[in-house]
């Protein structure tokens, strides 16, 4: 079963894989008025330009968050790596 998330405005749709997501949390700590926990749905593409959700889309270590643009936008993605962390559910960070 999957629970990929879809979110669009005219000029990008955003995908999200929460199966694959690491909880690295880049997208929120990039851009916290776009992604957002704590609200439902969690991406709102209106509190913000698509180029600036593009970009913290592209910090994504995990590839949970993609992206299609339409055109308007062209940008080559680029993989970063953050280093070897693990983010446990009772939110300790083990660093190695």
């Amino acid at each position: 079963m999957t629970n990929n998330k879809e979110y669009s405005n005219a000029e990008v749709t955003v995908f999200w894989k929460p199966d694959i997501c690491i909880h690295a949390a880049e997208c929120v700590k990039g851009l916290p008025t776009v992604f957002d926990p704590n609200k439902k749905p969690w991406v709102n593409l209106k509190k913000a330009s698509s180029k600036d959700v593009i970009m913290t889309i592209d910090k994504c270590p995990s590839g949970a968050l993609s992206y299609k643009s339409y055109g308007f936008i062209t940008r080559r993605k680029q993989h970063r790596k953050i280093g070897n962390q693990i983010k446990c559910s009772s939110k300790r960070t083990v660093n190695g």
